[in-house]
This record gives C-alpha cells, sequence and structure tokens, in this order.
C-alpha cells in the first residue's frame, strides 16, 4: 500500500512538473516572440522604395530586397502593423 501511495505521489509531482516547465516554456517563447515583433518593426518602419535606376543604383536594389524580406518574416511572425 506504501509503494502505491508513492507512485501516486510521484506520478503527481512528475506531471506537476511537465504542466510547470510547459507553461514556463511558453512564457519565454512568447517573450521572445515580442522582441523579434519590436525589432521588426524598427527595421521595417520606414517603407524602401525599388529604385527608378536599378543599374545606377545596385545598393538601393540590395537595400530594397533586404526591405522586402524583413517585411515577409515580420509578416511569418504575425506581428502587428
Amino acid at each position: 500500500m506504501k509503494v502505491a501511495m508513492a507512485i501516486v505521489v510521484m506520478s503527481l509531482l512528475l506531471a506537476f512538473g511537465l504542466v510547470t516547465e510547459y507553461a514556463l516554456t511558453l512564457h519565454v517563447l512568447s517573450g521572445s516572440q515580442q522582441q523579434w515583433c519590436t525589432t521588426l518593426d524598427l527595421l521595417t518602419k520606414d517603407k524602401v522604395p525599388y529604385p527608378s535606376d536599378p543599374k545606377a543604383n545596385p545598393s538601393r536594389v540590395e537595400a530594397y530586397i533586404l526591405y522586402k524580406d524583413f517585411v515577409s518574416i515580420r509578416d511569418e511572425f504575425g506581428c502587428p502593423q
């Protein structure tokens, strides 16, 4: 009887530990996502237009591509705009 009671208590403690671990993991991931959204908001705050003459300004084309990549990542994260 004592062994059965010990098994029940250990099972409950293990279940409580797993639930606590899961809750803490969700909390950390949520905070991490919020930090990414803040960073992506800063990176996409000012719209970067496609240059009118790409051959004359290849660096502006690269800036535009980078901006579009950040917008895409922001959308994948589901960050508010």
